[in-house]
């Protein structure tokens, strides 16, 4: 999906980056939630460092004002909401966003919601610090 609506082999490797984030994000949540409070730093440390290398290999393809913070905060944002509201999806549209088939429809709609948020090309203030 990111190939066909980014076009260009940079962008295609940054979003294919972020996707392989967002798989390592979805599967390291719940060593983070269970972690000690010692572990809790490095994994913060790792996972930060994680997203500025991703940033940087973007080169041109990602805004220069992107913080790794505000990466993580937009990815945590969209995921913790599909959990939180699994129920009242459920009840109100009849959709299981913890199905599989609806975890990797939305896992590809975060990654490229990531990837527009802060391409190069999109000018969109607030976006960045």
């Amino acid at each position: 999906a990111f190939g066909v609506a980014l076009g260009g082999e940079a962008r295609q490797r940054v979003a294919g980056a972020v996707r392989a984030r967002l798989r390592q994000e979805l599967a390291q949540t719940s060593e983070g939630v269970g972690a000690t409070a010692e572990r809790r730093p490095v994994l913060t440390r790792t996972r930060f460092a994680l997203i500025a290398e991703i940033l940087e290999a973007g080169g041109g393809t990602v805004r220069a004002d992107v913080d790794p913070v505000d990466v993580q905060f937009l990815v945590n944002s969209l995921s913790f909401f599909r959990i939180a509201n699994q129920h009242t999806f459920g009840i109100l549209y009849g959709r299981h966003l913890t199905s599989p088939a609806e975890h990797d429809r939305l896992r590809t709609m975060i990654g490229d919601a990531v990837v527009r948020t802060f391409a190069a090309d999109n000018p969109a203030p607030g976006c960045g610090t």
